[in-house]
């Protein structure tokens, strides 16, 4: 059995990679291979010390397949919230100085997770709305659930989203919430 509760999740990946390997598999590769020394910056951001006394840097895990990134708390507390913010805007901002473009979500939601962790298996709402957000934008950058910039206390919210109009797949221009990507990291 698992554990169920409320989380935060992000799904990012990288963009046009499919047409990138077939057209150059050897630069693809290297790209991909950028995208994981990114997820390493971003697994080893400088740990801050926060009210439970638990460095951020241990509160989001990552899962990397292909092309995708997946990060997700444990909880929902605001601490992990911060922490993902601060792993989503790292991983964001490396990939894209080693000129891996990436496009995200940020969701918040019911998330299970199996116990054993030879299997670790793991499903959530969460991690769909991630997916399902990041997907729909036709930009480069990461969504944020509306519900997480409105839940998210003000300081926080000021300094790590801002209000955006992004432009989905349908070519609909919508006012959404996106992670700053001009935050200072530390």
């Amino acid at each position: 059995m698992g554990t169920t509760n409320n989380n935060y999740a992000a799904h990012f990946d990288m963009l046009g990679f499919g047409d990138a390997v077939l057209r150059d598999f050897d630069n693809a590769w290297r790209a991909l291979s950028s995208l994981r020394r990114a997820i390493e910056k971003a697994e080893c951001v400088v740990p801050i010390p926060i009210a439970t006394g638990i460095p951020l840097v241990d509160k989001v895990r990552y899962k990397f397949f292909s092309d995708s990134v997946i990060l997700y708390t444990a909880r929902d507390s605001p601490d992990d919230l911060l922490a993902m913010f601060v792993a989503a805007v790292t991983l964001f901002k490396t990939a894209l100085a080693w000129c891996v473009p990436l496009r995200g979500g940020i969701a918040h939601g019911r998330f299970q997770m199996s116990v054993e962790e030879k299997n670790r298996l793991f499903m959530g709402v969460s991690l769909v709305n991630a997916c399902r957000i990041g997907e729909d934008a036709q930009w480069l950058g990461v969504v944020v659930e509306d519900e997480i910039a409105q839940r998210s206390p003000e300081a926080v919210r000021m300094r790590y989203v801002i209000p955006w109009v992004v432009s989905g797949k349908d070519g609909t221009d919508r006012r959404r919430w996106v992670l700053r990507s001009r935050v200072r990291i530390t």
